[in-house]
């Protein structure tokens, strides 16, 4: 669980940097919609082989379907 733990913090600075946005905004609109616990832990495995910017899109697009745009 420590793994995902660093991989979920990677996640919301990546993310924050690529769009320009503070870190805890980018956190708090993760957690709005469930992405972290939903999401990002239960496909840790598959989600840390992929690239940043791959990332950041899929995780756009997964929050943009629950209704919230990062």
């Amino acid at each position: 669980m420590e793994t995902e733990f660093y991989f979920v913090v990677f996640l919301i600075n990546q993310i924050a940097d690529a769009l320009q946005e503070p870190i805890s905004l980018v956190y708090e609109k993760l957690k709005s919609v469930e992405a972290i616990h939903d999401y990002i832990i239960p496909h840790y495995e598959v989600l840390h082989t992929l690239g940043t910017e791959y990332l950041v899109e899929d995780l756009q697009e997964f929050c943009q379907h629950r209704g919230v745009w990062l």
